[in-house]
């Protein structure tokens, strides 16, 4: 039931031409079912604790893990999990 809800709420966010952020994600197995469901972004303990920026810029450069994620296009809203983790743009762009 879960599972239909979650997956039920990305697709209606797509549909709406939103991108969906998942929050508080703890497992592997969640983060794997979100990226299968085509989540956008997602954030949580799994993914890294919180942090102070000097110990975020380390974790980013050499300790950040291979997370699946989904790539979006246009034609088709949900493909393949890929292996790189997508980080937000503005942590990025701090770091350029």
């Amino acid at each position: 039931c879960d599972r239909t809800i979650v997956n039920s709420v990305v697709s209606l966010a797509h549909d709406l031409g939103l991108s969906v952020v998942a929050e508080g994600i703890e497992t592997l197995q969640t983060l794997k079912m979100l990226a299968e469901f085509g989540c956008d972004v997602g954030q949580g303990f799994y993914c890294g604790r919180p942090m102070l920026a000097p110990a975020f810029e380390n974790w980013l450069e050499f300790e950040m893990p291979e997370i699946p994620t989904v790539a979006r296009t246009p034609q088709k809203k949900r493909v393949a999990a890929s292996s790189a983790w997508s980080v937000p743009a503005q942590a990025v762009a701090q770091r350029a």
